[in-house]
């Protein structure tokens, strides 16, 4: 072979490279029998069970932030031990099943619980709107007419129910009211 031929090609490891040393070194390996070989199908179901089961449960059970972190982190740690695996014994393992797999698991876990919190905020908003209604048939529609005195009442709880009542009565023979005010707290 001679520099600048025909038979020359970049490689990685440098940029002209013959091909007889390209050929000697698929010669050798065939001859040494360093073969690629493919996991067996039932390695590859067990390692896509394994991982989905471990994302399900971590997107089920942590943070949904903590629950992102973790799946990363065992995404990353996935694809150095597939590659350590193909580098150092020549065993090719699916990547690319376990990866979307572990994305789809982790997106749809984390959605189904942002839908269920939304149905119980929902539940617990419609809850308090009723308590809200009932607390406010509590309190009087009008105040009594006296003559000479003018009453007036602004009720405002500080959320959807508040702890406070008021009333005021009109005694019937006297030219009394009663005026009772429940303050819970605050």
């Amino acid at each position: 072979t001679t520099n600048a031929s025909h038979d020359t090609s970049p490689i990685p490891i440098q940029s002209v490279y013959p091909m007889v040393g390209s050929q000697s070194n698929l010669l050798n390996n065939i001859l040494q029998k360093i073969f690629v070989r493919r996991a067996d199908r039932w390695v590859n179901l067990l390692i896509l069970f394994s991982l989905g089961f471990l994302i399900s449960w971590v997107s089920t059970y942590q943070k949904p932030i903590k629950a992102l972190f973790y799946t990363l982190s065992a995404i990353l740690i996935f694809i150095g031990a597939v590659t350590l695996v193909f580098c150092r014994w020549a065993w090719w393992l699916d990547l690319f099943y376990p990866v979307i797999l572990a994305s789809v698991l982790y997106a749809s876990t984390t959605l189904s619980r942002m839908l269920s919190e939304m149905r119980k905020r929902e539940l617990i908003e419609s809850e308090l709107k009723i308590a809200s209604q009932i607390q406010k048939s509590f309190l009087p529609e009008s105040m009594p007419q006296i003559q000479g005195l003018s009453v007036a009442v602004h009720f405002r709880p500080a959320k959807a129910v508040g702890g406070d009542l008021y009333a005021v009565i009109k005694f019937k023979d006297v030219d009394k009211i009663g005026v009772m005010v429940g303050d819970v707290s605050g």
